[in-house]
């Protein structure tokens, strides 16, 4: 596979003399067992990985431009699935524990997925994660993947059977545009730096207009702090803006603007407002101090999906709960109430395109004793922590 790059990242094949880089984040005793191999327990075993493995199937390693560190790696595995009904590559990935929540992977992997479409001519692409690997199912959200089907198999190095989705995704993206995400809802953080205060909020926003009226209310509100930087994104017309108000080009508007961009949220504003506290941060300084105050006030106010779901009731014996509620999570679906009686009765939300294989689903595993019940329909927002 050639080069690729990404604004933060470099992504090139792996090389023998990666061995070491790769063992100091394949050692961390969080990273690969969710994804279902062990820690790294030496370079030499890290080295034979590259070599019987990575080389092969052409993975590549994940490089950081700011430091050109090793922090991961990702690209096809060598693997095919003949239940897609078509030519298929899997896609998979790994990266340092100290680099989660930063929107790294997902940017390797839309790369790679862009490279395997546009230049190498696939038809299909899919990815898999176990049960309760909610990061990784996350990544593969991210990327426009939707569920395809669920499956159970042997994981060989930790010597345990696991049960998992499996997601696809074509080369238009298929799913990818029937789902975005937006603030849950406003918050305001503070970030103390050096004596200066940074004040961060964040609101769901409709238009420019309410974005701009949001601006104009913390200028009001804080008439005698020295800056008020912006930045919004709105879904409609794929609008975009932000403002250094004053502070140096490039340190803070768009920093801002990148932590949104990086999570897919849309539909936002936020602005942070800033009590100059005497002593000059410098422009790596300003970026850092911009960044994280706008991701604090991202965490606050949650991150929702919204989409099409298609509410469902389900009666079921109490033994058969637990794995209905498994069922649910792996159809990337969201429990609502539970009715206790002689039996559970479980109301939930399905994606729309998910329902119909949900259903099956529990016909298979029950022998048709239990069955989903579809009330109805609504596109609405759900927090993703439920999701």
């Amino acid at each position: 596979m050639q080069l690729l790059e990404t604004d933060r990242l470099l992504l090139r094949p792996f090389t023998l003399d990666d061995a070491e880089g790769l063992y100091a984040y394949a050692s961390h005793p969080e990273v690969g067992p969710p994804a279902g191999w062990r820690p790294h327990r030496s370079v030499e075993e890290s080295r034979q990985v590259i070599e019987n493995i990575f080389i092969p199937s052409g993975a590549l390693a994940v490089l950081r431009k700011s430091d050109g560190r090793l922090i991961g790696s990702a690209g096809f595995v060598d693997r095919h699935r003949t239940e897609l009904g078509m030519p298929s590559e899997e896609i998979g990935y790994s990266l340092a524990r100290d680099c989660w929540g930063q929107g790294l992977i997902p940017e390797a992997v839309k790369e790679i997925i862009r490279h395997a479409f546009a230049d190498l001519g696939y038809q299909a692409l899919w990815a898999a994660y176990y049960d309760g690997n909610r990061k990784s199912k996350r990544v593969m959200q991210k990327c426009g993947m939707t569920y395809r089907l669920s499956r159970i198999e042997a994981v060989e190095q930790l010597g345990e059977t696991r049960a998992g989705p499996l997601l696809c995704r074509h080369p238009k993206g298929v799913g990818a545009m029937t789902e975005y995400f937006v603030p849950t809802g406003a918050s305001e953080t503070e970030l103390v730096e050096k004596r200066s205060r940074f004040l961060g909020r964040v609101w769901p926003v409709e238009s420019e207009e309410e974005a701009r009226a949001r601006i104009e209310e913390i200028r009001k509100k804080h008439y005698d702090a020295r800056h008020h930087c912006w930045c919004y994104r709105i879904r409609e017309g794929g609008v975009e803006r932000y403002s250094d108000d004053g502070e140096p080009q490039g340190t803070a508007g768009q920093p801002m603007l990148n932590v949104f961009q990086r999570e897919g949220v849309t539909n936002v504003c936020c602005v942070v407002t800033r009590y100059f506290g005497g002593i000059l941060l410098g422009a790596g300084g300003l970026v850092r101090a911009y960044t994280q105050s706008a991701k604090d006030a991202l965490d606050a106010a949650g991150i929702s999906v919204v989409r099409r779901w298609v509410e469902v009731a389900v009666p079921c014996p109490y033994s058969f709960f637990e794995r209905l509620k498994l069922e649910l999570e792996a159809h990337g679906g969201v429990l609502g109430e539970v009715e206790y009686a002689a039996d559970v009765t479980v109301h939930a939300l399905l994606p729309e395109e998910r329902a119909e294989a949900f259903s099956a689903r529990l016909t298979e595993l029950a022998a048709g004793g239990v069955a989903a019940q579809v009330c109805g329909e609504s596109f609405q927002a759900v927090p993703r922590t439920q999701v």
